[in-house]
């Protein structure tokens, strides 16, 4: 499928109606920065599927229909920094232990998740700085405390959505405190790591 393509940055195969991803079709792509996915119809990820994108910095499969994340998921994704899941249909016993364990991955997005209810202790890893839960019927305390999930220190949103962008006030007059960060690629205030004041 990408035969041909010398060193892509990023690849953007948002809204295409994808339902199925074959594995390895990643494999011999070469160094690639960003991937999105999102606004599909992924249902499930084949194992492996991401092993060869090691150099990957993000990954965006928000808006798909992934019900459950098993630990094996991103095992390959060495340097991402952030994966978005956000709006999916994530359940119970959804995430595995280690699924977010990637050595770098620092921003995980559970958001607009309604079924999920619990996180597997062990399912992320040391680097995690946050994680946001905002439209999930799982909570930061419950995250912390019972599920035994969130690492030490890193931070946790499970309520009120910024969507603001740096200098706009989209959000009851909110204005996000950081410019767009170009590492993400997204508009969103606090998946770039900004506050909404």
């Amino acid at each position: 499928v990408f035969d041909g393509l010398r060193n892509p940055r990023s690849i953007r195969l948002e809204h295409n109606k994808i339902a199925e991803l074959p594995p390895g079709l990643f494999d011999g792509i070469g160094p690639l920065g960003y991937l999105y996915l999102g606004y599909n119809r992924l249902e499930e990820l084949p194992p492996g599927l991401f092993d060869a994108l090691g150099g990957l910095r993000a990954l965006d499969l928000r808006s798909n229909r992934l019900r459950h994340l098993p630990s094996e998921t991103f095992r390959g994704l060495q340097r991402v920094t952030g994966i978005d899941v956000s709006a999916n249909n994530i359940s119970h016993p959804g995430i595995g232990a280690g699924t977010f364990a990637n050595p770098d991955l620092a921003f995980v997005s559970l958001a607009q998740n309604p079924t999920l209810r619990s996180v597997e202790a062990g399912a992320f890893g040391e680097s995690l700085e946050h994680v946001w839960l905002t439209g999930s019927n799982l909570t930061c305390a419950r995250l912390a405390g019972a599920d035994g999930a969130l690492t030490r220190g890193a931070g946790c949103t499970d309520e009120g959505v910024c969507s603001a962008v740096w200098g706009v006030a989209p959000l009851g007059g909110g204005v996000c405190s950081v410019k767009l960060d170009p590492r993400y690629n997204t508009a969103e205030c606090l998946w770039d790591g900004g506050d909404c004041a």
